[in-house]
């Protein structure tokens, strides 16, 4: 009985694939903690795309500047918001540390009432629970600053991508728009839905 022998251009071909595959999956994995930062980027584009070619194309303002512009917009809303939440915090959290003796007065009282009701009197809130209570809270401390320093990273991988994106915008759009394997109408319907999904969350 003959066999037939495979020939090896298909295996070579097959072992390109296995290759670009494990390639593409080893820089998934490894991009993975950005992916947040890579979908906001996504996000804002769209929010800025009509923006960008308007004051590109019908005002010819240079790309790199009206990116920057935007991007500049970007970091008002997001950083304006934050500066304004932590400048009202601030005086209140420091006023509240001045006046030591008045919280320890409220807190007692509040104590008090636990201990008078009928169903909150159950609840210990005797020194040694809080100092137990507060020790297990200190525990979730690295893990929280962890999650803001990795907001902070995405954040800036976001704009950082935004900016190219912005750039080469109208190429860009043009390789998407020839990579997806549909018809003209099922592309511009993809794009409507895609772009009202966008915008309402």
């Amino acid at each position: 009985m003959k066999y037939k022998q495979i020939n090896n251009n298909s295996i070579n071909q097959i072992m390109l694939i296995v290759i670009i595959l494990a390639i593409c999956i080893l820089i998934f994995t490894s991009l993975f903690y950005y992916l947040p930062g890579f979908l906001g980027a996504i996000t804002l584009y769209v929010l800025f795309r009509k923006l960008n070619f308007k004051l590109t194309e019908e005002k010819k303002w240079n790309k790199s500047f009206a990116s920057i512009l935007l991007i500049v917009l970007t970091l008002i809303f997001l950083v304006g918001p934050l500066y304004l939440l932590i400048n009202y915090m601030v005086p209140q959290v420091t006023e509240a540390i001045n006046n030591k003796d008045e919280i320890m007065q409220k807190f007692d009282s509040i104590k008090t009432y636990f201990k008078d009701s009928p169903y909150l009197s159950n609840i210990d809130l005797s020194d040694t629970a809080l100092m137990e209570s507060l020790q297990k809270a200190a525990k979730f401390i690295p893990s929280i600053l962890n999650s803001v320093a990795e907001v902070g990273v995405n954040v800036l991988v976001a704009l950082f991508v935004l900016y190219f994106m912005l750039v080469s915008s109208k190429k860009l759009e043009e390789t998407i728009y020839h990579a997806i394997p549909f018809s003209t109408t099922s592309k511009a319907e993809l794009w409507k839905e895609f772009d009202m999904m966008v915008k309402s969350n």
